[in-house]
């Protein structure tokens, strides 16, 4: 009996100490859907828009002083939350925290489609870093890697800076801009 008891600990702690597995978490809105993967640098790897995926990746990384870069998903294990913000419409919003001791990074991901057809797409991120170690760490750089791809072939796309806040890509039949609504970047590479 003992022996069976013994047994059956063990099978339970085993069962227990299976690997999580990876969630990927897709948004839908009319003729849009995004893939987010939160838990390693894919980031963001597809935003389809009327059946057409425009993006290989979006991710974020960041540097507290002269160390290096490093994935946000290196921070921690994502906490997430999935909301569906409109459920008229299917509107919906993703929740990201990552968190150490020292940083924690928020960012909101909400997706606003468009009728069937219509070529029209929104996402907008909402990126919040706050310091919890108490210190300062007036050194900290944040990065954000965009790679898109419009249309089906990435070789006629265009970029160009419009202002110290906008991106503009496009292709013969796309057209994506990028704005940072309340910071100018420091630096960018196109």
């Amino acid at each position: 009996m003992r022996y069976a008891t013994l047994l059956a600990v063990v099978g339970l702690i085993l069962a227990g100490a299976v690997p999580a597995q990876a969630v990927t978490y897709t948004l839908v809105d009319l003729n849009s859907t995004a893939d987010i993967d939160p838990d390693t640098q894919a980031g963001m790897y597809n935003w389809t828009v009327d059946g057409v995926d425009h993006i290989e990746q979006q991710w974020f990384w960041y540097r507290i002083g002269d160390g290096p870069e490093a994935s946000i998903d290196t921070i921690s294990a994502p906490l997430t939350s999935l909301v569906n913000a409109d459920f008229d419409a299917g509107t919906e919003t993703l929740n990201l925290r990552y968190a150490d001791a020292t940083l924690q990074i928020d960012i909101s991901y909400t997706l606003a489609g468009a009728p069937a057809g219509s070529l029209l797409s929104d996402i907008a991120e909402t990126v919040t870093i706050t310091n919890l170690s108490g210190d300062s760490l007036a050194d900290i750089h944040f990065f954000q890697y965009s790679d898109f791809d419009l249309g089906t072939a990435a070789g006629d796309d265009r970029a160009r800076m419009l202002n110290d806040h906008v991106v503009q890509q496009t292709s013969p039949d796309w057209t994506l801009s990028e704005t940072s609504a309340l910071r100018a970047p420091d630096h960018w590479e196109i």
